[in-house]
């Protein structure tokens, strides 16, 4: 006589769709914090103009001038440092398990020129949060790879049945 068994889940669609939905939350925070932790200290070296030429706008030749003169150097995004430390400093997470959101504190002039398009002001919150396509695959994969941890944490109950 053969032996039958099974293993049973309890609340087994439900159970998942909960575990999946927090698994994926995690996981889209985790991969804002990533791209601060990894990504964004980028837009603050010499070589950003070229990295993120798409959504960089060019300075003109003499305020690169004057930066190299005064400053001793031409880094995007950095007269001061104040956007530099500012945002490098803290982001605060929020999201759901459709998306992700870090909020991070900037000078007040970052935010100036937000809705103006003309080509000639540079689009500061828009340079400070930009993206390459290897950036986009990179962080891809450690979404993928944090929420299959996350889901792996997760213990469904399951009971053998005869």
């Amino acid at each position: 006589m053969p032996i039958r068994a099974g293993i049973a889940y309890v609340n087994a669609p439900d159970a998942v769709k909960s575990h999946f939905v927090r698994a994926v939350k995690a996981a889209n925070q985790g991969t804002i914090a990533e791209w601060h932790r990894r990504y964004l200290k980028s837009h603050f070296t010499s070589q950003a103009f070229h990295r993120y030429a798409a959504t960089y706008t060019p300075r003109s030749r003499q305020y690169n001038r004057w930066k190299l003169r005064k400053l001793g150097h031409r880094k995007p995004l950095v007269k001061t440092g104040a956007t530099q430390r500012s945002t490098r400093m803290s982001i605060r997470l929020t999201g759901t398990s459709k998306s992700a959101k870090g909020r991070m504190h900037v000078p007040w002039y970052i935010n100036v020129n937000r809705h103006r398009r003309d080509g000639r002001r540079p689009m500061k919150n828009e340079e400070i949060t930009a993206v390459t396509a290897s950036e986009i695959q990179t962080l891809a994969q450690f979404h993928d790879r944090a929420t299959t941890a996350q889901l792996k944490k997760q213990k469904t109950q399951r009971r053998v049945q005869k």
